[in-house]
């Protein structure tokens, strides 16, 4: 059964420009169960002259990481964090679900630099982020890192590994002193997911 979120009473939405009307609307918000992900709006709203429209809006919900301990773990997942980073320490690890599946991420460090490793639900590898050199990567991929990095400065470089695909990902300090992320791939074209 869904979550009532709450509900909203003759409420008034302003468009802001000078062809737009009031609308008048009645809505309610629901979270749909866990298993969907979903979050819902239904309700009517009526315009000025008293014409009312039925509305249905959903959308995926967020996902939330959350932190968990090695012992509540699947003992598969243990195993392999036992295997995938015994060399390593260990500085977190969270859970995260999304289509519903699960997947766990361990934050640890090997020999000072970051390893992350995410695992699947039965302990496979889904993805690995290495804390590399920055003259260690590609040389197209550098330079499209400095050239994004302008004047700022990359302040760490991560190569991350899904499957067989390979990209670099860096952290980067403007001159303003905001902190940025690009991603790209081996050849320097833009990751997809930056």
């Amino acid at each position: 059964m869904p979550l009532d979120l709450g509900k909203f009473r003759e409420g008034r939405i302003d468009g802001g420009s000078s062809s737009s009307h009031l609308i008048y609307f009645t809505a309610e918000f629901r979270n749909f169960p866990e298993t969907t992900g979903i979050i819902g709006f239904e309700g009517t709203y009526r315009n000025e002259d008293g014409h009312s429209t039925a509305v249905l809006f959903a959308t995926t919900a967020f996902s939330a990481e959350t932190k968990v301990k090695m012992e509540s773990l699947p003992a598969a997942v243990q195993s392999a964090i036992k295997n995938q980073l015994k060399d390593a320490t260990i500085l977190g690890i969270t859970s995260e679900k999304e289509n519903g599946k699960t997947t766990y991420e361990v934050e640890s460090k090997v020999s000072g630099k970051g390893r992350d490793v995410t695992f699947d639900g039965k302990g496979a590898v889904v993805e690995t982020e290495d804390e590399v050199g920055l003259d260690s990567i590609p040389a197209a991929a550098k330079a499209a890192l400095q050239k994004r990095a302008a004047t700022g400065t990359i302040t760490k470089v991560e190569k991350i590994t899904e499957g067989s695909a390979v990209s670099y990902e860096a952290e980067i300090r403007t001159k303003a002193g905001k902190r940025i992320e690009a991603g790209v791939n081996a050849d320097g074209t833009p990751h997809k997911d930056d």
